[in-house]
């Protein structure tokens, strides 16, 4: 009787124990990405980028902001990057031989 009231009383504060510190935990608004040839990086770190466009031999490959941390291999082929504000850098339309993308925090 005493260990189960014991056992109870310790689980619950073992319990809020870890909501502490499960909610001190910073969370990025925002995934970054890192475009990649075999010959150079495109996007190094990026979070401005709303989602990627290309296509493979079955279907469409689209990769969104919002989608979970994954790296994507690219097939050779154009590419289109979608921008969240204005780039004057680059238009976002590519050209490449393959690559890869990683979508990452």
């Amino acid at each position: 009787m005493i260990s189960n009231t014991l056992r109870k009383g310790l689980a619950r504060s073992s319990l809020f124990y870890n909501q502490a510190f499960f909610s001190t935990v910073q969370k990025k608004t925002r995934m970054e990405l890192t475009l990649r040839t075999p010959y150079k990086t495109i996007l190094k770190d990026y979070d401005g980028f709303s989602r990627i466009i290309t296509k493979t031999n079955e279907a469409a490959l689209v990769i969104q902001n919002k989608s979970p941390p994954a790296c994507y291999v690219l097939p050779p082929g154009h590419l289109k990057v979608k921008f969240t504000a204005d780039n004057k850098e680059t238009s976002g339309d590519y050209l490449h031989l393959g690559g890869w993308v990683t979508v990452h925090l």
